[in-house]
C-alpha cells in the first residue's frame, strides 16, 4: 500500500533531478524519474525497506 505526499522543491532542484534521472537512466539502462531518485535517496539515507503485504 502506498501513500501520496506533495512537496515543494525549488525549480532548479527539480530541473537538476530530472537531468540526473536521465543520466542514471542511460547508465542503468532503465527508465528513472526524478521521483525515483528522491525515493532512492530517502531509502538510502534512512535505511528504509520496502514493506510488502
Amino acid at each position: 500500500m502506498n501513500t501520496q505526499i506533495n512537496i515543494a522543491l525549488p525549480k532548479g532542484w527539480k530541473e537538476e533531478l530530472e537531468r540526473l534521472a536521465r543520466v542514471f537512466s542511460v547508465e542503468e539502462e532503465i527508465t528513472l524519474t526524478y521521483l525515483d531518485l528522491i525515493r532512492r535517496a530517502a531509502k538510502e539515507k534512512y535505511g528504509l525497506e520496502e514493506i510488502e503485504k
